[in-house]
């Protein structure tokens, strides 16, 4: 017994086809058997309510169907001639004319009533009363005001007395708006040196700012204990609050770009 006998060979291509197609046929043909082959037959339609025109005999007796009848205004009651079936008054036209009239004053007596007036309401000839006052004198004017010409730097709070020994030095700035000022929080000791330095507002400009701190923090203020005290006990010194206000003067900025005259 050979290995070809022991396994049977597979089907070829054509033979499937055939045999899909076969059983499609097959299943066609139950469709077409056991499908319906009649339409229903249409359902017969119900009564419905139909309109019907009454002829105008029958419309009183329509009317005594009506259950408003009798509660509601009606035009065959008495409200009919009373106030629903009134007709419109005419309105009144104003568009009319009138024909002139004549004053009834003569010419001759035009300004009679002026004159009369003006005969009896004389003012004669007693003198006009004048009070002797002092000549009006005006406010002496007020001091002109002085605009700042450079910046400017100032102290506030601390201890009363105890002054800045280093100059703080304030240039002016070129930008093209309003600097506002550069306010900055010292924490002083007794022996006058910053400890802490603190932007409470800024100007508007990170390099402006910058350079009042740098300023601040070399700054010197006038020391409260003496030399031997100070020596002892560094640590224990009182310490005091100090802002420094920097109140910027700003020049107009150089342009940027210049134009060059042609030939």
């Amino acid at each position: 017994m050979t290995s070809a006998e022991a396994y049977p060979r597979p089907w070829p291509r054509g033979r499937w086809v055939v045999a899909v197609l076969l059983l499609c046929l097959i299943q066609l043909g139950f469709i077409f058997w056991l499908g319906q082959r009649q339409w229903p037959a249409p359902v017969p339609a119900g009564p419905s309510p139909s309109i019907t025109v009454v002829n105008p005999g029958s419309l009183e007796w329509l009317a005594l169907e009506d259950p408003t009848l009798f509660a509601l205004p009606n035009v065959r009651g008495f409200s009919g001639p009373a106030w629903i079936e009134v007709a419109p008054r005419p309105a009144p036209v104003f568009d009319w004319t009138e024909a002139p009239r004549l004053m009834p004053l003569p010419v001759e007596q035009l300004g009679s009533l002026f004159a009369g007036f003006m005969a009896t309401n004389q003012n004669g000839t007693s003198p006009a009363i004048f009070r002797d006052l002092p000549a009006p004198t005006l406010p002496p004017p007020a001091p002109p005001v002085a605009f700042p010409t450079q910046s400017v730097v100032r102290v506030e709070g601390g201890v009363p007395g105890r002054a800045l020994l280093t100059p703080m030095a304030a240039p002016s700035w070129q930008h093209v708006d309003l600097l506002s000022p550069t306010v900055l929080q010292l924490v002083v000791d007794s022996r006058g040196w910053p400890v802490s330095t603190t932007l409470l507002s800024s100007s508007g400009r990170p390099d402006v700012d910058l350079f009042a701190l740098q300023q601040a923090r070399t700054a010197r203020f006038e020391p409260l204990l003496d030399r031997e005290a100070e020596q002892t006990s560094p640590i224990a010194s009182p310490l005091s609050w100090v802002r420094l206000i920097f109140e910027w003067y700003t020049l107009p900025a150089q342009p940027t770009n210049t134009v060059t005259p042609l030939p």
